[in-house]
């Protein structure tokens, strides 16, 4: 059961197989694969895991900010009304979408280095 923080709930809805490097795009797919049910955590998790930037247990982007992270996971996790610890089916994830979509894409796409990547999948999405 894949361990997830709350930001990769969305972002990885939207995921094209491009990345940081080929290590992170393989272990990405692999989670994607095994994403059934997922347990949330509110630290590095599977997907961070294969991270360049994973440095330590925390997020060394320099496009971003660990902290920045964290707020997007705090902003995801009360979109989806769950809490750190607690499993969701990718099913209902999914489901909640396009209810939480637009206040993602306000709130946090825009800012964001891979919103050009992304938007073109989250058209797909009826919002």
């Amino acid at each position: 059961m894949p361990r997830l923080r709350g930001h990769h709930l969305i972002c990885l809805q939207f995921f094209v197989g491009k990345g940081y490097s080929r290590g992170f795009v393989r272990n990405t797919l692999k989670v994607l694969r095994e994403k059934d049910k997922i347990t949330i955590v509110d630290c590095l998790d599977d997907v961070c895991r294969a991270c360049p930037y994973n440095t330590n247990g925390r997020c060394s982007n320099p496009r971003t900010s660990n902290e920045r992270i964290r707020g997007l996971d705090e902003l995801a996790l009360s979109l989806f009304s769950v809490r750190v610890g607690s499993r969701i089916r990718w099913d209902e994830v999914r489901r909640k979408l396009p209810k939480v979509l637009p206040i993602w894409i306000k709130k946090a796409c825009k800012s964001c280095s891979w919103w050009k990547v992304c938007k073109n999948e989250m058209l797909k999405f009826k919002c």
